[in-house]
């Protein structure tokens, strides 16, 4: 349930429900014993030898150990799906044989003349490392036609990846020309990489997300802006670290939400100032070791990068002063991953930063700007899981109904996105499958759709939104359904949580009422309240001259409507 016990020398017998071990630095007992049912195992040990379990894992992973343990656990278990093995003294030519349904391997740091180079046979494998691997000369890997993703940073090897569909490289040099077009996800790093290979994939066009470049120090200004032009209009995240002829911030994708140039002390202090003005996606800057990012920058950044969460810093010009007044508006963190931000919450002490900080402005928001007919807030011993209320509209079938809902948000939010669950029995509605909501923006029945349109950038208060709609939508009833809304209005109304307290004579969260919302939380339910003619799209740039659905939002005093 996400617990971690520290153990010293105390045996523990690990219930029967666990799915996920992982156990390091132990000697050569471990300090608990391996259930029979377990999904993943991983083992951090140089004293591992004791017999293998009689599991069927789906992922094993050995760290920093001999082999005396290997042979019998791959043979045990055909069906494993996952296997790393980092740093160990295994010998593997014939993995195919062995593991025929592997979807992930990962051989790194291991010696090259204990690896295979054909990897064709396995017809199932989409992943693949081959970080730091010592001994290779240039060897040249057979590769399956179903890998997705391969990381080959430090090894010294020849890929052709022509006939796959390849969308996440990271590697030393340069990647071959044929995987130019294909790429969504691009790492490269070393003294291989120049501006002639950055034009050469920027004229390939590729549909690049993501763009990780480091210790690169022949690329300069030109090279980036060619490659981040080329994919302006799906880059989402760019590092630059440690790139010493790199000057200018590129601020041509402007939808980039995680923007990166640790160690970059050439970058100027206005170039810098100008791209945040320009990038209003932001959730997370780094500028740990940028010398002239300073306390003007800091400044503006709440108002011109208004979703920022993060804060990277460390070797900068900011000031005591400047650091505590950004406190207030998003989390500030040391390039050490110390945390430097003030627990102004009892809340968000009990989260990781970066998540906390997204769920606790998104809670500011909530509370300054709060919609009508409908409330949210996190438990106080849990900040990942809000309930909230939705009430039906006066003249609607769901009149007078309350129904209780409860979003759990995942460890990573906010790259992924909630769950929802109906608690208030029995919703009529063609999309809710027992409890369960069939949205494309929630994490619930995500494989039913091919793009999902979640974006880091929504807040809860946009979720909320978009759920009141999407549930209290009477357009999607069927006949039998709008038979049952009158039981299930009923029934909403008699309902109690046992966690949060809600109940009929005490409805939590409390709900504001539509004649009580402040003047700019009113807006956000009256469309006309803006003029047809500054109606924008924010992601194309049209106007519109009809009015349309959105969430009204303040930038530099003026009323925008994202929609």
């Amino acid at each position: 349930d996400g617990t971690t016990v520290h153990l010293t020398q105390v045996p523990l017998e690990p219930p029967r429900s666990l799915r996920v071990l992982r156990l390091r630095g132990f000697g050569a007992r471990p300090p608990v014993s391996i259930p029979a049912e377990l999904d993943e195992l991983l083992l951090d040990t140089a004293f591992w030898s004791a017999t293998a379990p009689t599991t069927v894992l789906r992922s094993f992973s050995l760290i920093n150990s001999p082999a005396l343990w290997l042979k019998s656990i791959v043979s045990l278990d055909p069906s494993l799906a996952e296997l790393r093995l980092v740093r160990t003294e295994a010998m593997l030519p014939s993995i195919a044989d062995m593991l025929p349904k592997l979807e992930l391997l990962d051989l790194s740091g291991n010696e090259a003349a204990k690896l295979p180079t054909d990897f064709r046979r396995l017809g199932r494998l989409e992943h693949l490392a081959l970080r730091r691997v010592n001994g290779y000369r240039d060897e040249t890997l057979a590769l399956p036609p179903t890998l997705t993703s391969l990381d080959i940073r430090g090894s010294k090897v020849v890929v052709d990846v022509s006939d796959m569909s390849l969308k996440h490289l990271s590697m030393s040099q340069a990647p071959a020309p044929s995987s130019y077009s294909i790429l969504q996800h691009l790492e490269l790093r070393g003294e291989g990489v120049n501006d002639d290979l950055l034009q050469a994939i920027a004229a390939a066009a590729p549909p690049l997300r993501s763009f990780c470049l480091a210790a690169a120090p022949l690329v300069s200004d030109a090279g980036v802006r060619a490659l981040v032009t080329a994919a302006r209009s799906t880059l989402a995240t760019l590092h630059l670290e440690s790139c010493d002829l790199v000057s200018l911030v590129p601020a041509q994708a402007e939808r980039l939400t995680d923007l990166s140039l640790a160690g970059c002390r050439q970058v100027r202090g206005d170039s810098l100032l100008a791209a945040t003005r320009r990038l209003l996606r932001l959730l997370r800057l780094n500028v740990s070791s940028v010398p002239e990012a300073d306390d003007v920058l800091l400044g503006t950044l709440p108002t011109s990068c208004p979703y920022l969460t993060e804060l990277v810093v460390g070797g900068n010009k900011f000031s005591e002063a400047a650091l505590a007044k950004a406190h207030d508006h998003f989390l500030v963190r040391s390039a050490a991953s110390r945390s430097v931000s003030r627990r102004r919450e009892k809340l968000a002490s009990s989260s990781s930063s970066v998540r906390a900080a997204k769920l606790m402005a998104d809670l500011n928001e909530l509370v300054k700007s709060p919609l009508p007919l409908i409330s949210a807030l996190p438990l106080e011993s849990n900040l990942l899981e809000w309930h909230a209320n939705v009430r039906g509209a006066a003249g609607t079938p769901y009149a007078g109904g309350v129904f209780h809902l409860k979003l759990s948000f995942p460890p990573d939010y906010p790259s992924s996105p909630p769950s929802a669950t109906v608690l208030s029995p029995q919703l009529p509605h063609p999309h809710v499958h027992g409890d369960k909501i069939c949205l494309d923006i929630l994490s619930d029945y995500s494989s039913h759709f091919s793009g999902r349109l979640w974006s880091s950038g929504y807040s809860v208060q946009a979720i909320l939104a978009q759920l009141q709609t999407f549930l209290l939508d009477v357009t999607e009833l069927k006949s039998e359904h709008l038979e049952q809304v009158p039981g299930a209005v009923r029934r909403s109304r008699e309902y109690s949580c046992s966690v949060c307290g809600h109940g009929p004579s005490s409805m939590w969260p409390e709900m504001v009422e539509a004649s009580s919302l402040n003047a700019s939380a009113a807006d956000v339910v009256r469309s006309n309240s803006v003029d047809g003619g500054e109606l924008v799209c924010f992601a194309s740039g049209t106007s519109f001259d009809t009015d349309i659905l959105g969430i009204l939002v303040s930038s530099h005093g003026r009323q925008l409507k994202i929609g």
